[in-house]
């Protein structure tokens, strides 16, 4: 059974505890700890989901709107961390991601993030669900390649 409720601090920090070893793999490489970027992630963010799977933190995403005049499109930064429980409802993962991302076209025109060049399963997924996948460049303290990656509706 897959449900959705609003991301709370104790989401984040079991999330944290049980990110899946890329989406670790990940944060480490721009510099943070698991828990670390789980709530920094929710803290910046105006909007936060997080997905349960049989009552477990399977996944948080969220959005960080950026302030832009009234003839800029609205634009955000999107991002989800995903914990091994994903792995046990991968079908149910991907349409509720699915669902969600349908639902932020009405907080947003464009959405956009950066995304390790290694996580080559997330970025063959993003492709799948519209994103525009951009060629990898230096980005994070370690200056590692990393995709940056946008969608607009």
């Amino acid at each position: 059974m897959v449900e959705f409720r609003r991301t709370t601090k104790l989401d984040t920090i079991r999330l944290g505890c049980w990110l899946r070893p890329a989406d670790a793999a990940e944060v480490h490489a721009l510099g943070l700890g698991s828990i670390e970027a789980c709530f920094e992630s929710w803290k910046r963010s105006q909007f936060a989901t997080t997905m349960l799977v049989q009552g477990e933190v399977a996944a948080c995403a969220g959005l960080v709107l950026e302030q832009v005049s009234a003839l800029v499109p609205r634009r955000a930064q999107v991002w989800l961390l995903t914990s091994i429980v994903v792995d046990t409802a991968p079908m149910a993962f991907h349409r509720g991601m699915k669902q969600l991302l349908a639902g932020c076209a009405a907080h947003t025109d464009f959405l956009w993030q950066h995304v390790d060049a290694r996580y080559e399963s997330s970025l063959r997924w993003l492709a799948r669900l519209g994103f525009v996948v951009h060629p990898p460049r230096p980005h994070g303290p370690h200056q590692l390649p990393f995709h940056l990656v946008t969608r607009e509706f």
